[in-house]
This record gives structure tokens, sequence and C-alpha cells, in this order.
């Protein structure tokens, strides 16, 4: 009796390993899934891959975040429209002229709110009091289109040349010269992304104004849209799963975001080439415009119309102010 119930033990045993073999060999793992994500070069430490990727995140949930650094915006999204990318990390200002020529962008979610940051040097309190200043900025990005905007409503004209009254300059400085432009005097202000505000203060210049409180200062409403992940219809279809899964994820890289000193090591430091000082002043920095609330809300939708509305109102994108909310719904694929 022993002995029959020890063969049917055993070959039980053996149907169980000629099943799990065959349901291997029929159903094999998928190993890990890559998602190449493109972002601008020198745009270090910003966004919620970037940390999932330093710290290893991605690989815990199945996925392996590839950051394909490009040289400009548009570079980004004409990847992400050839299938060269999976998804693109890019300031919604720049999507418009996209849509309107037919491209099947689609906005995912709204990640880091406008923290860029208008530093001045002493003396002055107001943007009223800019008049017959000079500002640098960098033409070719976010910070300017949006600077221009904010200035235009706060009732001052914009000029390349020595402004007068009711003038403001804003002349054209790339990101690594902004701080020493402000030391030496070279400007009154610049506006500042990234590193380059802690930089601009550590040299004497005072904070004006973060973008976000720009953007309250003209009455916009919702969330202040700067860094958004947007990716294609057809990229959905295919790689729709990891997409949900990495989205999914970033509650995680947030709360590493919030805590982790190994990620002032791993990423600002070791990546962004900060010191450990400036790191620490910069990851502080940024928590204050993480956006915490769902990815694509009424408080993200509504400040998306009403920051482009702005941008249109005053001919910084090129798209008439009505035909705002079509784009946005485009976006949102509706």
């Amino acid at each position: 009796m022993m002995r029959a119930r020890r063969s049917i033990a055993i070959i039980v045993l053996i149907a169980a390993v000629l099943m799990f073999l065959w349901a291997a060999y029929l159903f094999p793992p998928q190993g890990v899934r890559e998602l190449r994500v493109a972002t601008l070069r020198g745009a270090c430490g910003i966004s919620f891959t970037e940390v999932m990727d330093a710290l290893g995140i991605d690989k815990r949930v199945g996925l392996d975040v590839v950051m394909v650094p490009l040289e400009g915006v548009p570079v980004e999204v004409e990847a992400l429209l050839r299938g060269e990318v999976d998804l693109a990390i890019v300031p919604v200002e720049f999507l418009p002229p996209y849509i309107g020529r037919g491209a099947e962008l689609r906005l995912l979610l709204l990640d880091m709110t406008q923290y860029q940051a208008l530093v001045v040097r002493p003396g002055i309190g107001s943007l009223r009091e800019l008049e017959g200043r000079t500002l640098g900025a960098f033409f070719p990005t976010s910070t300017y289109l949006s600077l221009k905007a904010y200035l235009l409503e706060a009732g001052l004209r914009i000029t390349e040349r020595s402004p007068g009254r009711g003038e403001v300059a804003i002349v054209n400085i790339p990101v690594p010269a902004l701080a020493d432009a402000l030391e030496r005097g070279d400007v009154d202000g610049v506006a500042t992304i990234g590193p380059s505000t802690m930089i601009s203060l550590a040299k004497g210049g005072r904070l004006l104004a973060t973008f976000s409180q720009m953007y309250r200062g003209v009455g916009l409403r919702g969330a202040p849209p700067l860094i958004t992940f947007i990716t294609t219809e057809s990229k959905l279809r295919e790689r729709g799963g990891a997409i949900e899964t990495l989205l999914n994820a970033r509650s995680v890289a947030v709360r590493e975001w919030e805590s982790s000193d190994e990620l002032v090591d791993k990423l600002y430091v070791e990546r962004c080439g900060l010191s450990r000082d400036m790191a620490n002043s910069y990851r502080r920095w940024l928590l204050d415009y993480i956006w915490r609330g769902g990815y694509l809300d009424d408080a993200v939708v509504t400040g998306i119309t009403e920051y482009l509305t702005l941008l249109a109102k005053h001919g910084v994108i090129e798209i008439g102010p009505d035909r705002v909310p079509g784009v946005v719904n485009r976006l949102l694929g509706r």
C-alpha cells in the first residue's frame, strides 16, 4: 500500500514538472520591458523617470527605463513621431503646432509644475519695477515663452534693444551663462530653470518670483503646467501595458524623491554634476513643484487650457485663443 502511494506521488510530481516545463515553453517570460524616454539634453534630474532610472525602481516593476537626451524639444517630438522613443518629456507649450498639423500626440500626465524663477539684482521688488531694465533668458526654452507672456500680461512691452518707457528688454543668454551674467551686472535679472536658479541665488541674486507665482498673479487657475509626458496613439496600442506600469510606479519614485539621500548622490551629484550642497538645495526646490494631484484631473486640464490661452492671447504661440480647447481635447484623446 505504501509503495503504491509512493509511486502515485512520484507520478504526480513528474506530471507537475512536465506541465510546468510545457507551460514555460508555450508562455515564456516576457522579461524586462524597455521604455525609451526622450528628454532635453542638459535638463538633468527633473522627472520621475530619471529618479526611477537612477535608483533602479524601473527594474523592480519589470521595466528598463532608458533616458535618451536630445538637442531640443522639437527633436524630442520628432523622435517620438518616428517611433524611435516611446515617450517624451516636454513642456506643454511646444505641442499645439504638432496638433495643428495632425500629429497623434497623447498627453499622459503632468509631472512638474512651473518651478522656473525670475532672479534679479537687489533693489527690484516687483514686475512693474522691471520697466527700463534688461533680463536674460535662453530663447529656445519654455522659460522664455512663459516669461514673455507673463510680462506682457503685466502690461510691459518687450524689446531686444535698449528698453524705453514701459519696456523691458530680454536678451538671449544660454542657461549655463545666466548666473555669471547676473553677477557681472550685464543684466538686471535672469529667467532661470533647474540648478541655474540655485547658482544665481548663490551669486547674489534675489528671488523676485517663481513662474508658478506669476501664473497665479495674472489670475490663472488650475495647475501651472511645465513638464508633461507625451506619447502617440500608436505607442499606446503597441506599448500600453509597459506605459501603464511606468505611470503606476510614479508614486514610488515620488516617495524616493522626497526622502532618499541615495538619490541626491546618484542623480544630482553623479549624473548632474552638482556639489552635494547644491544637489540638496536643488532637490528641496523641486519638491515643492512635483504634481501630486491626479494625472489629468480637472486642475491639470484647467491649468493647461488657461495657460495656453494666455500664450495664444499674446502671440507667444502661433494659435488663436479660440482654438486652444480643441488642441487640449486632442491631446487628451477626446
